[in-house]
């Protein structure tokens, strides 16, 4: 099982994956920080582990209908690593940010990157809901 789910995230993110940019220098770039919300695509962490939630099937039959397989959701690790990878490494050096927060992530950076992100998480979001 654990095995099957390692599989299907890892060919979601090489298929969210683009193709490689032919990026300008970060030097010569402006930064500017935007928030982006990710809360659909990782994986969620409950508020409140000690409460008694309905399996998908209970919850479903609760409801009489049957229940939808979720898509499968990343791990913050690995949504910080495929967005980082989107562009060279020299673009990660002071003063960009990657910082995720409550579902958010908060990213400063030039426009040529933060139009990739936006690319990359549309990509993400299209496969996941597939």
């Amino acid at each position: 099982m654990k095995r099957a789910v390692a599989v299907a995230l890892l060919s979601f993110v090489a298929a969210c994956r683009p193709d490689p940019p032919t990026p300008s220098s970060p030097e010569s770039e402006e930064f500017s920080l935007e928030i982006y919300d990710v809360k659909d695509l990782v994986a969620s962490v409950p508020d409140f582990p000690h409460m008694i939630r309905p399996s998908p099937e209970r919850l479903a039959a609760i409801l009489d209908r049957d229940p939808q397989p979720a898509p499968p959701r990343m791990e913050p690790e690995a949504l910080e690593e495929a967005v980082k990878e989107l562009v060279h490494p020299a673009f990660w050096n002071e003063p960009a940010l990657y910082e995720l927060h409550r579902g958010q992530i908060i990213v400063n950076q030039t426009r040529f990157v933060h139009e990739r992100i936006a690319e990359w998480l549309a990509r993400a979001r299209d496969a996941r809901h597939r």
